[in-house]
């Protein structure tokens, strides 16, 4: 089956959230977006790196004052729409719902020019990689955004795509593990709020393999059920999980 097929078989499946300006996590998400621009306007850094970081500090401390089961999925979808600057998720049948409650067109437009370019390990596009994974894992699941996140990959390794990367592949799956470790106890936000550095939660792309055409990764990995690519995704993973941050409380 062609991948662009698959993956719209794919958002048929997993259903509308259907998220409206009432639901709280909307409101929530909101909030907690309000609070990332307010760090915008007013602790600006020439380093990308550290303008995600104080992003997502700032995200943070905002959630660790909501109620617990509110605390998570609110700080995860901010994040991700404030990283975000594409408009696939805002065109994407399953999301854009929830995309555009959080924030109209207006306000994106605002939030684009005056929240800078923030990176993970100096790429945009892991930044935008970690930040809408880390969404649709808290509205989707964790198996799901973990497939979005690698149907969109095998779909750039087409013909005429940037070809699948396996470093923003591995940005996906930090920003889910992240998701699952807050999931477990969202009072390690507030710790986040105080610590967090990206080399503590993110893998860094180094050595792995990006550019691939589909032969490329079909000839060197096969598909998403052959044992190839499940060692190479089983690594990320082991090795995401084994970053520093993962052994503070």
């Amino acid at each position: 089956m062609h991948v662009s097929r698959t993956i719209l078989v794919c958002l048929a499946t997993v259903g509308q959230p259907d998220k409206t300006e009432t639901d709280p996590l909307v409101i929530d998400a909101r909030r907690i977006l309000n609070t990332i621009l307010e760090s915008a306007r007013t602790n600006r850094s020439d380093n990308n790196d550290e303008l995600t970081s104080r992003y997502l500090r700032a995200a943070a401390a905002a959630a660790s004052k909501l109620p617990e089961k509110r605390a998570v999925p609110a700080f995860a979808l901010a994040l991700g729409v404030a990283l975000d600057r594409s408009e696939q998720m805002r065109k994407n049948i399953v999301v854009r719902s929830t995309w555009t409650q959080v924030e109209s067109d207006s306000e994106r437009k605002h939030r684009l020019a005056i929240l800078g370019t923030p990176t993970i390990h100096a790429r945009q596009d892991l930044a935008q990689h970690f930040g809408v994974s880390m969404a649709l894992a808290a509205i989707l699941g964790a198996t799901k955004a973990e497939m979005a996140g690698l149907l969109k990959e095998l779909l750039d390794a087409e013909e005429g795509g940037s070809g699948f990367s396996f470093a923003d592949h591995a940005a996906n799956l930090s920003g889910i593990e992240l998701i699952r470790w807050l999931t477990e106890k969202p009072t390690r936000l507030a710790n986040l709020a105080k610590q967090f550095d990206i080399g503590d939660f993110v893998l860094a792309p180094k050595g792995l393999p990006e550019g691939l055409s589909r032969a490329e990764f079909e000839k060197r990995f096969g598909n998403a059920r052959d044992v190839r690519y499940r060692s190479m995704r089983d690594d990320m993973v082991n090795k995401i999980k084994k970053l520093p941050g993962y052994k503070k409380e």
